[in-house]
C-alpha cells in the first residue's frame, strides 16, 4: 500500500516541488497556487500514510476477529465501487493472532489487486476452514493476466504485493496458488 499510494504521492510532491522553484524564478506572483498544490499533496500523503499504519494493525480484528476485519475492510472498498461478496459462514476464533494479521493482509493485498488491476465486474471472497487447513479463495470475472510472466516478475521484486503474499503466506506454512483461464482478457 505504502508503494501504491504514498511512495507515488511523495514522487509527485517532489515533481511539484521543482516546478514550484521554477514558477518562484520566472512567476514569484503565481507561487501562491503551487503552495496549495503542494500543501494538498502532503495532506494526501498523510491520510495514505494513516490509512496504511491501520492496516498494518487493524483494530477490528482485535474486536471482531478475522471475519469482522475483512467486512469492515470491504465495507470501505465500496466508496471506489469495489463490491465483493464474502462468503464465510461461522468460523471459530483464531488464537494466534500474528496469524490471523497474516491472514488478513494476504487477503487484503489480493483484492487491493483485483481492485486496482482486474476490471471485474463481480469479486467473491470465501473462507473455510477445513481443520487444520484455512482457506482463503477470491474470484473475479475480471480480464486475467498471464501468470508466468507476473511470476518471473515477482522473481526480480518488481511485484511486491505478490511478494508479500508469498512470504506471509510461507509464513504460516501456507501457500498461494494463482490460477488465470483468461490471461490478457
Amino acid at each position: 500500500n505504502l508503494h501504491d499510494s504514498a511512495a507515488q504521492l511523495i514522487g509527485s510532491l517532489i515533481m511539484n516541488i521543482e516546478v514550484a522553484r521554477r514558477v518562484a524564478i520566472s512567476r514569484p506572483e503565481a507561487l501562491e497556487g503551487e503552495f496549495e498544490t503542494l500543501r494538498d499533496l502532503a495532506v494526501q500523503i498523510s491520510q495514505e500514510i494513516r490509512q496504511s499504519l491501520l492496516e498494518l494493525r487493524p483494530l477490528m480484528l482485535e474486536s471482531r476477529g478475522l471475519v469482522g476485519a475483512l467486512q469492515a475492510y470491504l465495507n470501505q472498498q465500496k466508496r471506489y465501487g469495489f463490491v465483493v461478496l464474502l462468503e464465510a459462514g461461522v468460523l471459530p476464533e483464531i488464537k494466534d493472532k500474528q496469524a490471523e494479521a497474516a491472514l488478513y493482509l494476504i487477503i487484503q493485498e489480493a483484492l487491493t489487486n483485483v481492485r486496482k488491476h482486474a476490471h471485474a465486474s463481480h469479486t467473491w471472497l470465501r473462507l473455510r476452514l477445513d481443520d487444520p487447513w484455512f482457506t482463503a479463495e477470491i474470484e473475479d470475472d475480471g480480464r486475467g493476466f498471464a501468470v508466468d510472466q507476473i511470476t518471473a516478475r515477482y522473481l526480480n521484486h518488481t511485484h511486491l504485493g505478490l511478494l508479500n503474499i508469498r512470504e506471509r503466506a510461507g509464513w504460516l506454512g501456507g501457500s498461494v496458488e494463482i490460477v488465470s483461464p483468461r490471461p490478457g482478457h
